[in-house]
């Protein structure tokens, strides 16, 4: 369940990051010509091998909209691996125990465990998406 939680780190850390790595669009070549009316009211300029993209500064509303789809999207797909490591070890924990008990002690701890995980993502969340929503300089 630790590699779900720093799967979900990675993903807040990308979704809520104001930063863009562009390293992996180095060899990408671009055409200006079609680049220069553009929809999102960006410019695109270049000197010789450098690329200015001037961004505009990215308003509230598209602020609280990214951290609630963030909450929405990004929380599922967590709950959703941890509901997949929680039947994974509960079928391997009802094969391997006999006495009924113990199984049902095994799924009670294994459900809080996944309980506990599902509500520090959730707080995981909120903090980065109060992080999100304060106003930049």
């Amino acid at each position: 369940m630790k590699d779900v939680e720093v799967i979900l780190g990675e993903e807040l850390a990308k979704h809520f990051s104001l930063q863009v790595d562009l390293r992996v669009y180095e060899d990408l070549m671009v055409k200006l010509e079609k680049g220069d009316k553009s929809y999102l009211n960006v410019t695109p300029q270049h000197e010789g091998v450098v690329l200015y993209l001037p961004v505009p500064r990215m308003t509230r509303e598209r602020r609280e909209q990214l951290a609630h789809d963030a909450k929405g999207k990004i929380f599922n797909e967590y709950k959703k691996a941890l509901n997949d490591i929680y039947v994974r070890f509960e079928k391997k924990s009802s094969q391997s125990s006999t006495k009924p008990d113990e199984e049902r002690h095994t799924r009670q701890l294994l459900l809080d465990l996944k309980h506990a995980m599902e509500t520090k993502g959730a707080d995981l969340i909120e903090t980065k998406r109060k992080e999100l929503l304060t106003e930049m300089a």
